[in-house]
């Protein structure tokens, strides 16, 4: 887990939905490449038959953060990227998963593919 600023996560969502495109043809649990913004960075990932697009924030700019480690957000930051989400995707049946906990999962459905954003809170 490393820190994030709000800034920078919301940044990242915008970015990374813009650049993730349709998803490369995989094979069941194959990931395709990385793409990587300014803020963000993620890939696709085909999952039985259904593709994801599962991503976070960077560790700084243009780079990813270590391999497995999400960014960090305080919990009253957390909400309030979650209150602008679900505003600014609603089309896309944007919703904040696991808010109970401490691994929150920013996602959307875009047609038949899966938006996950995922970050550590609290």
């Amino acid at each position: 887990m490393f820190e994030s600023d709000i800034n920078m996560v919301i940044g990242a969502i915008m970015e990374l939905f813009a650049q993730m495109g349709n998803p490369p043809p995989l094979q069941a649990n194959q990931l395709g490449p990385m793409i990587t913004t300014y803020c963000g960075n993620g890939n696709w990932h085909m999952r039985g038959n259904s593709n994801y697009f599962n991503c976070g924030v960077n560790i700084r700019p243009n780079t990813p953060g270590p391999f497995g480690q999400k960014g960090h957000l305080s919990r009253q930051d957390g909400e309030n990227v979650a209150v602008w989400f679900e505003q600014q995707y609603a089309q896309y049946r944007a919703k904040v998963l696991d808010t109970r906990g401490t691994k929150w999962n920013y996602t959307m459905v875009i047609g038949l593919y899966a938006f996950n954003f995922h970050m550590e809170i609290g």
